[in-house]
């Protein structure tokens, strides 16, 4: 059996955190793999793990065109895109398959290989979704037990944590993944992921404490929900599970940075517009309340931003004041993302409080107090707020207030078509928009008059 992996274009537009290691043309590696593999090595199957995706549009598909440039490939197996196949995908010789997202579903493909160098063929493809009720693997069981102890022993002791450890008691279940995907917009856990940015930074800073105004998060980084009962580490890091930081260390770090008024106000259109062609981007925000029109021109449909001052009081936010936000590392990085998808028409960098442009992201990363401090990780922060709540029920074990059970008003859509409510503070971008529909309407009507007023005089020079 050869197996190679491959990371498509699309995705690497994703991993901006990689710069600067550099990535060669799928295709043309997958061609020189799949060579070696067939003629040097003769393995009898090649299987293609593919972080690349499919796509209902055949032309953005990756993973098929991979397989139509690239024969030889037998079995691919698709992720990045999420897609759920219930029937592999045929492209020549080669079988495309994925069982989804989040771990829903576990796939099972049986191929049969001929043992004279013939053609691997399928033989059954299902779909099973996990529940429960399936049988342990006694062998996998004691692999994983294994890792389990390791991560104890190595990783977390130091941390003063453990595997199973209990850090608080949930009397309700978060909105589940694939809520959010069908759902956009705010989540009561969203608001309990940022609310716990803002709690770690103000812990890690003690004296020193520069006051958060916002903290974000995109709902694509939110890899698992919370569940009613006992949260322990595993559950926690599970929801924020992504990314390493410079000091090698698992998960991603905290980054702080400035960014003006009317920055903010840009970003916020990321929520608006951007998160509607790119599901991952969906923010969930804490230390602002927010209002938008989605019958608005895109980029420009926030229709009332307030931010948190320091008294807590929420208050609007003025254009060229400078505001300081608190992020995870890879959500720093994507600002050129959103520049791009944007065309350009959204445009913000991150700043240190003097309003000088930070010349390293990693400059802007939050560490723990003291000189020796490290880095505030995001799923440790999680852990650090839970540990701060109070216990209600007198058990020893803090208790998740019940306001992050739903959304609370921080992200509020009023659609309106009121004139009025179309133009209200809006930028230049509906302005210029507004003038040239203004043009084009009003183009035909001046050249009806001229031509009018051209056929008069002519009767009445007859």
């Amino acid at each position: 059996v050869g197996i190679f992996g491959i990371l498509g274009e699309k995705a690497i537009v994703d991993a901006p955190f990689a710069r600067p290691v550099t990535f060669s043309n799928p295709i043309e590696q997958s061609r020189r793999v799949v060579d070696i593999l067939k003629n040097r090595e003769q393995v009898d199957i090649i299987i293609c793990l593919s972080h690349t995706g499919t796509d209902v549009d055949r032309k953005k598909s990756e993973d098929e065109t991979i397989a139509e440039e690239v024969p030889g490939i037998d079995v691919l197996v698709s992720a990045h895109t999420h897609t759920l196949l219930e029937e592999p995908l045929v492209v020549g010789e080669t079988h495309i398959v994925s069982a989804g997202n989040y771990g829903r579903y576990l796939g099972i493909l049986e191929m049969t290989v001929p043992g004279n160098g013939g053609t691997p063929r399928m033989r059954s493809y299902e779909l099973r979704k996990i529940t429960g009720d399936i049988p342990e693997d006694e062998v996998l069981a004691a692999k994983i037990q294994m890792v389990k102890e390791y991560i104890d022993e190595d990783i977390l002791a130091p941390l003063g944590l453990s595997f199973d450890r209990v850090v608080a008691m949930s009397d309700f279940s978060t909105e589940t993944l694939s809520y959010a995907s069908e759902n956009p917009g705010e989540l009561g856990l969203g608001n309990l992921i940022t609310d716990a940015y803002r709690h770690s930074v103000q812990k890690a800073e003690a004296d020193y404490y520069e006051h958060i105004h916002l903290a974000i998060q995109p709902i694509g980084h939110i890899r698992e929900s919370i569940r009613r009962g006992p949260v322990t580490v595993a559950d926690l890091f599970q929801v924020l599970s992504l990314g390493i930081g410079p000091d090698g260390a698992m998960g991603y770090p905290l980054i702080s940075g400035y960014l003006t008024g009317r920055e903010l106000k840009q970003l916020m259109e990321v929520e608006t517009t951007v998160s509607r062609m790119k599901s991952g981007a969906q923010l969930q925000v804490s230390g602002v309340k927010m209002t938008y029109n989605p019958n608005r021109l895109p980029f420009d449909r926030v229709t009332s931003l307030f931010v948190e001052n320091e008294s807590g009081d929420y208050v609007p936010v003025e254009c060229d004041r400078l505001y300081r936000i608190v992020a995870n590392l890879y959500t720093a990085y994507m600002v050129d993302y959103i520049s791009n998808v944007s065309f350009g028409l959204l445009s913000m960098e991150l700043k240190n409080r003097q309003g000088v442009p930070l010349k390293r992201m990693v400059d802007g990363i939050i560490t723990g107090p003291g000189s020796n401090g490290g880095e505030v990780k995001e799923w440790l922060s999680l852990i650090s707020y839970m540990e701060s709540f109070p216990d209600r029920t007198s058990d020893g074990i803090p208790d998740i207030p019940l306001r992050y059970a739903a959304p609370e008003g921080r992200i509020q859509v009023e659609p309106s078509w009121n004139p009025l409510h179309l133009l209200r503070g809006a930028t230049m971008i509906t302005w210029i928009a507004a003038a040239i529909f203004l043009l084009i309407v009003g183009m035909p009507i001046v050249l009806i008059k001229v031509v009018r007023r051209r056929r008069k005089r002519s009767t009445l020079l007859r």
